[in-house]
């Protein structure tokens, strides 16, 4: 079956946008004096924001104020600067002009829109899924199936394109096809069906003209 809907992650595979989070997080570790690697917390993210607030609050026993303190200082990162991948753009209005569908699935909140409206990007997507809407989160498979069964996807027809294992993992449970992005210096376990280091790549995969 051929390809018809591309499911993107959104942080670190459309939008190069861990650091600006990372460095959020650094700040708010610096008001309890804590000092860490720059590295080491970018590892801890690209497992899932969750998990690096929950390591540190573990680590050095801060609670839920930690929580807190990162959003609001999340809450001061110019969204101007979180700028999209070389091609992210390009590859997904060719995607739109096949007639094919792009979606969206992300742990990111409200500020998804912010960032795709200051890019000119919102209308590439037939549906974007943030937090808000309470689906369980990577790698439950919850948020795949709503859009499965919401515009009647069979699953050979759907991609999910991802720059972490945890997307692998989503995809393999919802039995779509999966694409790894090589946007960082990572090595994921699990096999993806696909492998790309540019996503100008991916429309050679759905065989569409660049």
């Amino acid at each position: 079956m051929m390809i018809k809907h591309i499911i993107w992650d959104f942080d670190g595979t459309l939008f190069d946008s861990y650091p600006g989070m990372v460095n959020a997080f650094l700040r708010a570790l610096k008001k309890y004096e804590i000092e860490a690697e720059y590295d080491e917390v970018l590892k801890l993210f690209l497992n899932s924001e969750k998990t690096a607030v929950q390591y540190y609050q573990n680590q050095f026993l801060l609670g839920e104020e930690l929580t807190e303190v990162y959003q609001d200082e999340k809450s001061h990162i110019d969204l101007s600067n979180m700028l999209p991948f070389p091609y992210a753009k390009e590859v997904c209005q060719r995607i739109k002009e096949a007639g094919r569908y792009n979606y969206i699935l992300t742990h990111r909140g409200s500020t998804t829109y912010d960032i795709l409206r200051k890019n000119g990007m919102v209308e590439l997507f037939t549906e974007i899924v943030t937090k808000d809407n309470q689906f369980a989160r990577k790698p439950d498979p919850e948020a795949i199936y709503y859009l499965l069964d919401k515009y009647q996807i069979h699953p050979k027809e759907a991609m999910i394109v991802g720059d972490r294992e945890i997307e692998i993992l989503l995809g393999q449970k919802a039995k779509v096809k999966t694409c790894f992005y090589e946007s960082g210096n990572r090595e994921p376990e699990l096999q993806a069906d696909y492998r790309v280091k540019s996503l100008e790549e991916v429309l050679t995969i759905l065989n569409i003209e660049s």
